[in-house]
């Protein structure tokens, strides 16, 4: 089996000092300079900014992070509006093209690929 590099993630969220559109970019900006592999986005109810259109934000200020969100909240999103919102995101953006979603209140979640409205999977900006 060959062997792959050991990657890092950071986690951006309301506590990382990511409140504002500059200290988010800041920390997009910071972990892409350190080496950090992938910069995650948690999705809550809370002081932060919306998942999807911060992660296309942070895609126009980096180069080489991949981009995704922890775990999506299936109760705010109704399935067919949020598979469209990833998929465009995924095209304008490097956004990672997969999905972990979950039902607020279980411990369940499923990854899924994101696929376009015809069926195919989005491809990777990785």
């Amino acid at each position: 089996m060959p062997q792959r590099p050991f990657r890092f993630a950071v986690g951006a969220s309301s506590s990382t000092g990511t409140s504002t559109r500059g200290g988010l970019i800041e920390l997009a900006q910071t972990a892409e300079s350190l080496g950090y592999a992938t910069l995650l986005i948690s999705d809550h109810l809370l002081d932060q900014f919306a998942p999807l259109p911060a992660l296309a934000a942070i895609a126009q200020a980096t180069t080489t992070l991949r981009l995704g969100t922890f775990v999506l909240n299936n109760d705010l999103r109704h399935p067919a509006v949020l598979a469209q919102e990833l998929a465009t995101v995924d095209l304008l953006a490097r956004v990672d093209s997969r999905l972990a979603s979950a039902q607020a209140g279980t411990s369940r979640s499923t990854a899924l690929p994101v696929r376009t409205s015809t069926g195919t999977a989005c491809a990777s900006r990785a």
